[in-house]
C-alpha cells in the first residue's frame, strides 16, 4: 500500500548525512572515528586495520566476504521489495538475514554513526566475488 506521507511526518523523519572521507594512507582517515562518539558509533572493519581506534570502547563489525557485507547492507537497509526472491537484497535475503542476526532495527538503533574502514577493500571483496560468480 501506497502511503501519503504528510509534510509535518517528512519533516521529522531523522536526517543523516553520509560522508566518504579520502586521502592517501597515513594521513589519519580512520583516526577520524575517534571523533564520533563511540558509545553510538559501530566501525565495521574490513582491513583488520583497527589500530586508529586501539583502546576506544567501540563496537566493531568484522565482515571478511562479499556476502557478509551485502548481508550487512540488506540488515540495515532493508529489502528492496522489487527485486525477484532470488536477487540480493529481496525480501527473501533479508528475512534470512535478520533470522541469523535478529531484528534490525532494534540492534541498529543504539548507532548514529556507521563507520567503514575500507570503502577500498569492500570494492575488492567484491570483485572477488564477481571474479568466482560469472553470472
Amino acid at each position: 500500500m501506497l502511503n501519503i506521507i504528510t509534510a509535518e511526518q517528512r519533516l521529522n523523519e531523522k536526517k543523516g548525512h553520509k560522508l566518504v572521507v579520502c586521502g592517501p594512507s597515513g594521513v589519519g582517515k580512520t583516526s577520524l572515528a575517534r571523533t564520533l562518539d563511540p558509545s553510538k558509533t559501530l566501525f565495521m572493519d574490513l582491513e583488520a586495520g583497527d589500530a586508529a581506534i586501539e583502546g576506544v570502547a567501540i563496537d566493531v563489525i568484522r565482515p571478511r566476504t562479499w556476502q557478509e557485507c551485502r548481508d550487512f547492507a540488506v540488515f540495515l537497509g532493508g529489502p528492496n521489495p522489487a527485486l525477484t526472491p532470488d536477487q540480493p537484497y529481496s525480501v527473501v535475503e533479508y528475512e534470512k538475514v535478520t533470522q541469523m542476526y535478529g531484528d534490525a532495527i532494534a540492534m541498529m538503533q543504539k548507532y548514529d554513526s556507521i563507520f567503514v574502514d575500507s570503502i577500498t577493500v569492500a570494492g575488492r571483496l567484491c570483485f572477488q566475488y564477481c571474479y568466482g560468480h560469472p553470472d
